[in-house]
């Protein structure tokens, strides 16, 4: 699966990733590189093989690229909905930053600022108290309520 090449520079781990494509890791020690192809191929055979330069892709580039392969399977207005979503609530925090900085303790504390706004008394409104449904307070609609036994 995998092969250490001794170059003048140091060691290097060759493999082939999980598209077929070729890999080139290069290592200082011998030490290294024997471990980094034992870690590569683990990986490959359990299936969890991670590509080390996928993280090194801007969060906002990977979001609009990620809607940009949905337009085709969400209606307009879903599509408007989770570009604002984006634009608005996740881009503000992450989009600057590379997809292997973001770390799941990021992703909780922004979720907790999140519920926390949420959580924040909002102003007064304006708004009517909602109405009963006519359903609810017609004659005829009590008239077929079970009675109580």
């Amino acid at each position: 699966m995998a092969s250490i090449r001794k170059r003048p520079n140091g060691y290097q781990v060759v493999y082939r990733d999980p598209t077929r494509r070729p890999r080139v890791e290069t290592f200082r020690t011998h030490a290294d590189a024997k471990r980094r192809k034992a870690e590569v191929e683990d990986e490959l055979h359990r299936g969890v093989y991670r590509d080390p330069n996928a993280g090194k892709a801007g969060f906002e580039e990977v979001w609009f690229a990620y809607l940009d392969m949905k337009r085709v399977e969400l209606r307009p207005s879903t599509f408007r909905l989770y570009e604002s979503i984006g634009s608005t609530y996740v881009a503000g925090t992450f989009g600057e930053r590379t997809i292997g900085d973001i770390r799941p303790a990021d992703v909780r504390a922004w979720i907790a600022g999140l519920a926390s706004r949420r959580a924040q008394p909002q102003a007064a409104t304006s708004r009517q108290p909602r109405r009963r449904s006519s359903a609810a307070t017609s004659p005829a609609a009590r008239s077929c309520r079970p009675t109580p036994r």
